[in-house]
Order: structure tokens, then sequence, then C-alpha cells
């Protein structure tokens, strides 16, 4: 019967390991399971690497009373994280924050509710998918390709309000058309729609009848509001986004 590592004759005949040996043998031979406990925990270390930046600003800031926008502002922000680590407002009216890339489209269609059902004001948005190559204490200092994939895609808004860059030509194309459409039934959106919206974001687990008695609505009022504001449409756009990440 063959000997195995531990054994007394085994460790007279060798000398004693070193401690990188040890570790070695230590994974090689630990139980199947522990090894695809360690490779899944690795695996899901590298999917969340990759990271969503949302680069924006609001629209016509100038014209509407930055008292009844900015703490609206502010506040939709903060479901993000911490304020400086995660997200910033900078120049006055322009932002950006960070989130999982799986994350990233239902908190641009959120903020954009938000800020019109409580602050009166519409947003531009440039998002952005990639990994984060340089880590700050301060976002406005972070740099990688989802930074850049976020201004590049706010650079070229133009006539839209909101455009998506993953670094994947083909896929930047698709999301052109999706978001083109989108953002027609976004930007029709009444500030009664939008808070509609935003509590179904905020509350996808509850029924729609429960929406209704949040907002102090009758159901049949949140059904054709809803229906107005095209949600089923773009939730699916979101289940789309999210099972492609």
């Amino acid at each position: 019967m063959p000997k195995r590592l531990g054994d007394p004759a085994t460790q007279r005949h060798h000398p004693p390991l070193s401690s990188i040996e040890t570790k070695i043998l230590t994974f090689v031979y630990m139980d199947e399971k522990s090894y695809f406990r360690l490779y899944n925990r690795k695996n899901a270390m590298s999917n969340s690497s990759l990271q969503g930046v949302l680069t924006g600003d609001v629209i016509g800031s100038r014209h509407v009373d930055a008292g009844i926008w900015m703490p609206v502002l502010q506040q939709g922000l903060s479901v993000c994280g911490k304020q400086g680590l995660h997200w910033a407002i900078y120049r006055g009216d322009s932002f950006t924050c960070q989130v999982p890339a799986q994350q990233l489209m239902r908190a641009a269609l959120r903020l954009k509710a938000t800020l019109l059902a409580h602050g009166g004001v519409s947003i531009r948005l440039g998002l952005g998918i990639g990994e984060v190559t340089h880590h700050a204490h301060q976002i406005t200092e972070c740099q990688g390709p989802a930074f850049e994939r976020s201004g590049m895609a706010f650079d070229e808004l133009r006539r839209m309000t909101m455009k998506l860059r993953t670094g994947n030509e083909a896929e930047d194309a698709r999301w052109d058309v999706m978001l083109g459409l989108a953002m027609r039934a976004v930007d029709a959106w009444t500030p009664l729609a939008a808070e509609a919206v935003e509590w179904a974001l905020e509350h996808p687990e509850q029924s729609q009848g429960d929406w209704a008695v949040g907002l102090g609505k009758s159901q049949s009022t949140i059904s054709e509001t809803l229906k107005r504001a095209a949600f089923d449409e773009l939730m699916a756009m979101v289940t789309y986004f999210e099972e492609t990440r």
C-alpha cells in the first residue's frame, strides 16, 4: 500500500516541507468541494470587476432653482454609495457615479425618474461599462475604461439624453437604437409618470396594487400612468441589459 503524506515512514525519508511547498500541497490535496468553492469565488470576483459609470448633467439648470433640484440629485445619487468615493457633483450641475455594471441601466432610469418627479428637471446621461484600473478616494480621480467610455458616451449625446458605450462597437450600435427609442418615451414623462416609475423601480417586489397604495392613487390610475410611461417596455430593456452583463 503506498505511503501517504504525513505518515511517519514518509517523514523519515524526506526533509521538512517549506512553507511554500506546504501551501502548494494543501491546494493540490484539498477536497473537490473546496476546490470548486474557491474557483467559484474567484470567478465571481472576476465578473464583479466590471463596473458601470454614469456621467451626467442637469438640463437647463440655470433656469431652475438649484435649491429645489440639488437636494434631490444628492439623494438620488446616494443610492450608489458614499459621497466622494462612489459619486460626486462637480461644476455646479455635472455629476458622476459608479455602480456594479449589471445595475447601471436600472440606476440610470431611476435617477432620471427621481430628478423629474421631485426636482422638476431632466438630465442627460452617458453610461460606460468596463474596468476601473486606478482606484482613488475620490471618484473624480479614478481611471479606467469604464470612466473613459462613460465620458465618451456623454460627449456623443447630441440630441439624445442617454447613451451607452461598452467597448464593443456592434453592441453599442444595438444600444444606440434601443436607447433612441426608449428615450422617446422617457423624455415624454410627466412628473406624475416619473414618480410612478420611480416608485415601481424602488419596490420591485411589490404588486401594482401595493404601488397604488404607496402613491395614494387608485390601481387603475397607476396602471394607466405606467402604461403611458412605457414602463413594461422599459423593464424589458432593463432585464435584457442585466441578463447580458
